[in-house]
């Protein structure tokens, strides 16, 4: 009886979101907890750089280009403190989307001092995507309300929820918006003959590509298109193609040409530059990424977790992918469409493996993953083109019904609102300095920040984008997520010991660490950034210098897997000097912080961080998994 009454409620929501408008409203009503979570982390880094700040040294056009991999302008912005000390020379963070940078370009010029209406703006982006996914669902999908069904399904995917509400991550709906769009005007073309469509496909494939990089995605569904849906003969399909084929070449070669891409970084991964890792990644990644949309749980507890719960979890993910990889196999000889769907959504998810599985990175993939399932309802409800015996369908439409349609609706409110716990530990470092004009003659330490990376480049650049008094210099030492052991040799230096060591991997249990379990939900985030700056595979060597202004760190001592274990900070001038103003992490929030005697040793214990709705979760795998129980028993 529950899945015919899932079914009936499917059937309803289905009818009523056969009209684009509908599952748009809908998409925008549920994300409206993003309006009040203002500007976060990276948004404050595009707010100076709009509005023609001195502090960052890059043009509006190219505000999504975060380092070059000059090994010079690298160092300039180490100097200055931007970037932590451990930074490799050759980091290279550059994205082309200059249809995107029109989007803030426009905020900046209507509405430059009101976040709300910024975030009004990527709400009426994520309204456009869905109506056009509805649109695009009724061209190929019958009868209505199985393509409206699929509509809804899309409109409330709580993947949508981090996107929707972060300013800087706008470009992945500008992105996929246009790339339903290239697939409306294609299927206009090859069905209904509407020659317009031959050339405003391969247009607005090219402004999804301009827009962001995960419009490479869209690149699987026209090449699936073509293959399954087109029915005219293979020449005028490979017709068809070449416009898209030109785009997306002229696209890679203008790319690579001047100099867009990533390199020396533990997050992103050139699949042209480094092909090996990057297999690798689709190998490890893909399941991941599947199952997050498939069964619901996020991908991004994935990265939170310790090499061997993610182990367990990747296997774990295969397993449960085999299962509607077989109830579909009937469906899937049978209907081109659902082919077309499939295919689309296994190739759109190889380019998002590039870097660390997240839901944000869904949106394409979820266009296919929402057509089949509302195609394997309609078939559950005809009796038609299902694998297995009735009862093991009823059980797998139940559970798609419930996680997309009952759970997802409700999580993505609260996914589109937790955004703003970035803030919980990014103001307290921006209050924490006074503003006073005498701060910008001093150089800001901070000892035991949760993360260095945050410290070190959202407090100057809060600072700056609210008007206050900016540093001289940061330097920030060491991540306090686990107890630092800090000797003090002589008047101008510091040894700083972080347990387990710095760069230290997220969840990880190592040995001689003197607490029960690592960090929660926002210190694993922590950890995560902080390995944003350097890759695992051009590790620091023992005795490496960094020569920074007023500082100099050495690498005294290495970790079994090749990370600093200790550092040596030496300052050009006592500690204790009026230009230095030192501050740690206790107790939740920044204080003043006065250097241990010449001659003596402390130890810092781990920073307290506010804790989120995930904590217990996390708290309850992370323990047992230490202890040899990867999941609590039922």
């Amino acid at each position: 009886m529950k899945v015919f009454r899932l079914i009936r409620l499917a059937r309803a929501l289905g009818a009523a979101c056969v009209r684009p408008f509908v599952p748009a409203v809908l998409a925008m009503v549920l994300t409206l907890p993003a309006l009040w979570t203002g500007l976060q982390s990276d948004d404050y880094g595009h707010r100076l750089t709009l509005l023609g700040s001195d502090l960052l040294d890059t043009r509006q056009e190219e505000m999504f280009s975060f380092v070059d991999g000059n090994p010079e302008r690298t160092a300039a912005v180490m100097d200055f403190g931007l970037f932590p000390w451990w930074t490799q020379p050759d980091l290279r963070l550059c994205f082309m989307r200059p249809v995107t940078v029109l989007t803030h370009r426009l905020d900046y010029r209507l509405w430059p001092d009101s976040p709300f209406m910024m975030h009004v703006h990527s709400l009426v982006w994520l309204g456009a995507m869905v109506a056009a996914a509805a649109v695009l669902y009724r061209r190929l999908m019958a009868p209505i309300w199985v393509a409206g069904f699929a509509a809804a399904l899309f409109a409330v995917d709580d993947a949508h929820g981090m996107p929707a509400a972060w300013i800087a991550n706008r470009n992945a709906l500008v992105a996929t918006c246009f790339c339903l769009l290239a697939l409306i005007a294609q299927d206009r073309w090859c069905r209904d003959g509407w020659r317009p469509g031959l050339v405003l496909g391969p247009i607005a494939l090219l402004l999804g590509l301009l827009a962001g990089e995960i419009a490479v995605g869209g690149v699987g569904y026209v090449f699936a298109y073509a293959l399954f849906v087109d029915t005219v003969p293979p020449k005028r399909r490979l017709g068809s193609l070449l416009g898209f084929a030109l785009v997306v070449v002229g696209w890679m070669v203008t790319y690579i040409a001047f100099g867009f891409g990533t390199s020396g970084s533990e997050f992103y991964i050139d699949p042209v530059g480094e092909p090996v890792r990057f297999v690798r990644a689709v190998l490890s990644h893909a399941p991941i990424l599947l199952t997050a949309q498939w069964l619901g749980p996020p991908a991004d507890m994935t990265v939170l977790l310790s090499t061997g719960v993610w182990r367990v979890v990747w296997v774990a993910g295969c397993v449960l992918l085999v299962l509607p990889a077989w109830m579909f196999a009937r469906l899937l000889r049978r209907d081109a469409t659902a082919r077309f769907w499939a295919t689309g959504m296994v190739i759109a998810v190889v380019p998002v493996c590039a870097t660390l599985p997240m839901d944000r990175l869904l949106f394409v993939v979820g266009i296919g993953a929402m057509g089949l399932v509302a195609r394997f309802v309609q078939c559950y409800v005809n009796q038609d083109a299902t694998t297995g015996t009735r009862r093991i369908t009823s059980s797998a439409v139940v559970l798609l019904l419930v996680v997309h349609g009952l759970i997802a609706p409700l999580a993505l409110p609260f996914r589109a609102w937790s955004l703003s716990m970035l803030g919980s530990w990014l103001q307290p470092a921006t209050a924490a300095v006074p503003n006073d004009p005498s701060v910008e003659d001093q150089t800001v330490v901070v000892l035991n920040a949760p993360s260095v990376a945050g410290a070190s480049l959202y407090l100057p650049c809060m600072r700056a984008a609210m008007g206050l008094s900016v540093p001289k210099r940061v330097r920030a030492l060491a991540n306090g997520l686990y107890p630092i052991h800090i000797r003090r040799p002589d008047a101008h230096t510091l040894v700083v010991q972080p347990e387990g060591g710095f760069l230290r991997p997220p969840g990880e249990r190592l040995e001689g660490d003197t607490v029960d379990h690592g960090p929660m939900y926002l210190g694993y985030t922590m950890q995560i950034m902080d390995r944003l700056f350097r890759s695992s595979t051009t590790p620091m060597r023992m005795g490496e210098k960094i020569t920074l202004s007023g500082m100099e760190v050495e690498v005294i001592s290495l970790t079994p897997d090749e990370r600093p274990a200790a550092a040596r900070f030496r300052f050009d001038r006592p500690l204790e000097d009026a230009s230095l103003l030192w501050i740690r992490w206790k107790d939740g929030d920044y204080e003043p912080y006065r250097p241990p005697p010449v001659g003596t040793s402390v130890t810092l214990p781990a920073v307290q961080l506010p804790t989120t709705p995930f904590d217990s979760l996390f708290r309850t795998i992370s323990s047992r998994a230490m202890r040899g129980q990867m999941w609590p028993r039922m």
